[in-house]
């Protein structure tokens, strides 16, 4: 397993065309699956109610960004973003961006710790696939919110397009 830190960016970024990233019950997903992963609508509603400044709340709000990354909504995702990583990309450059570069679509995150630092920031540790990483989260506005890193901020600070070379 690699242990290099994937930004949130790189790790969100795909939707194949091969994954079923559509919420729609008539997108074509077998109706016999009694295990139904959590539309981006739920995940966002559930995210409606104020997140506890507690390690369980910050694993609570890492997850669902997680899930919805990993679902390849990444317009979801952006939404739970801290407000500097929203200030710092719009959403139809994030969602372009991580459908481009997203490193392993579809596979979902596992949270393996979560360090809280003070009540308004934790550490997440986390393996995907292959990769693993750690990621800040911040708690703003009663929400666990994922934060971009420096690196990822200023990638597309120079444009998707550049950033999607990149990647």
């Amino acid at each position: 397993m690699s242990s290099r830190s994937w930004s949130p960016l790189l790790l969100l970024v795909a939707c194949s065309p091969l994954l079923a990233c559509s919420s729609d019950p008539d997108s074509g997903s077998d109706s016999s699956n009694t295990t139904e992963t959590p539309t981006a609508q739920a995940i966002l509603e559930s995210a409606g109610a104020a997140d506890p400044q507690t390690v369980d709340g910050a694993r609570e709000g890492a997850q669902r960004w997680m899930d919805l990354y990993a679902a390849g909504d990444y317009a979801a995702a952006w939404e739970l973003l801290t407000q500097t990583g929203r200030n710092a990309v719009s959403q139809d450059d994030y969602v372009q961006g991580e459908q481009a570069c997203d490193p392993d679509p579809g596979t979902p995150f596992t949270i393996t710790n979560v360090q809280l630092h003070d009540t308004s920031m934790a550490m997440v540790t986390w393996t995907r696939g292959s990769a693993s990483g750690n990621n800040v989260i911040r708690y703003e506005g009663g929400q666990w919110r994922w934060e971009l890193s420096v690196e990822q901020i200023n990638r597309y600070g120079q444009g998707v397009d550049v950033m999607i070379a990149s990647c």
